[in-house]
């Protein structure tokens, strides 16, 4: 046996985190029930720990889901993506630039009507009315997802709808100070 498939590996530590977590959670409420049988003050402990544990495994989840809808609606766009310092910078063949995250007042994806053609884009603005298109399937994009998770009220519908084929037009992610209490299961009119 020469040892393990390079390919075995990268998707079991891909998965991993999912694994562990479900797997605690698994675990903890089986704990949970045998303290409930048992009359044990635990009861409560573990089913927090197991509600926690089945959150995080669900969270860790739907970023993945994001990740790979969005970067493989249009692998091999033009340009690479460098996320530093709190910035997200595009470097692409007709131009490029860097927004700070702290910045951003705005995040959208742009989904265009034909999808083969690299029909989904992240688009930024910030408090000083720059923007930043970027397209999703450009080298590296796949760390906008890591670097906006910071921000609080993320659509996390919307990121799906878009990523998932669900029609063109323009999906709000996020918006500084709103809530975000915007509709994610349709594109919205205007930008």
């Amino acid at each position: 046996m020469n040892g393990l498939r390079p390919e075995a590996v990268a998707a079991t530590l891909r998965w991993a985190e999912i694994i562990l977590t479900g797997t605690a959670a698994v675990w903890l409420l089986r704990e949970s029930y045998q303290a409930y049988l048992s009359s044990s003050p635990t009861l409560i402990l573990t089913l927090v720990g197991a509600g926690f544990a089945g959150l995080w495994s669900g969270v860790t989840l739907m970023r993945m889901m994001v990740r790979n809808a969005t970067a493989q609606d249009a692998l091999g766009a033009p340009g690479i993506v460098t996320v530093q310092e709190g910035r997200i910078g595009y470097f692409g063949p007709e131009g490029g630039g860097f927004i700070a995250i702290d910045a951003l007042v705005q995040i959208d994806l742009v989904a265009a009507f034909e999808r083969g053609q690299g029909g989904l884009d992240w688009r930024f603005k910030d408090e000083f009315g720059h923007m930043l298109q970027i397209p999703a399937g450009a080298q590296g994009a796949e760390r906008i997802i890591d670097a906006i998770g910071v921000l609080a009220d993320l659509d996390y519908q919307s990121l799906l709808s878009a990523g998932l084929g669900k029609g063109a037009g323009i999906y709000p992610v996020w918006r500084r100070g709103t809530g975000l209490s915007l509709p994610g299961s349709s594109p919205a009119s205007g930008s």
